[in-house]
Parts: C-alpha cells; structure tokens; sequence
C-alpha cells in the first residue's frame, strides 16, 4: 500500500505480486474498532497493480483486507 502514511482523500496503490490479469479481488477496510467501513470487488485489469481511491476517510489507522481466490492479504493502512 502506497503512499503510507496517505493524505485524507489521496489515491492508494495496492500492489500484489501474484495476482493475474482478470483475477476478482474483494477488498474490505475496517475501522481499528472492527468496523467494516467499506468493501467493493475488482478486477485485476492493469496486472499486478489496483488503485483505489477513498475520500470518505477520517484520519487514523485502518486495516484493508484483500481477497484474492480464497487467500487473504491484510495490511495496515494509516491516514492523515
């Protein structure tokens, strides 16, 4: 996840290494407290490389959870 930490509304870059041209990925990001804040499902359209952007999100420190085929990446993700 680049850039980290991120700008309140700045555009991401998830970067994964083993994903496929057309592979679906569920990406979900929960608040610290647990709360799911937001989810959405992609396809892997520019390889190995998916940028999203969040402009609803407070500063603090969130968790973003990929789903890619059954198998489950997470990594923290911290706003400015």
């Amino acid at each position: 996840v680049y850039p980290q930490p991120a700008l309140a509304g700045q555009e991401m870059k998830l970067r994964f290494s083993s994903i496929r041209f057309g592979q679906k990925i569920r990406l979900s990001l929960f608040a610290s407290n647990g709360n799911r804040v937001w989810t959405d499902e992609l396809s892997a359209t520019a390889g190995p490389l998916i940028t999203i952007q969040l402009p609803f999100l407070s500063p603090g420190i969130y968790l973003i959870r990929a789903d890619i085929e059954s198998t489950l990446y997470e990594k923290k993700l911290i706003i400015q």
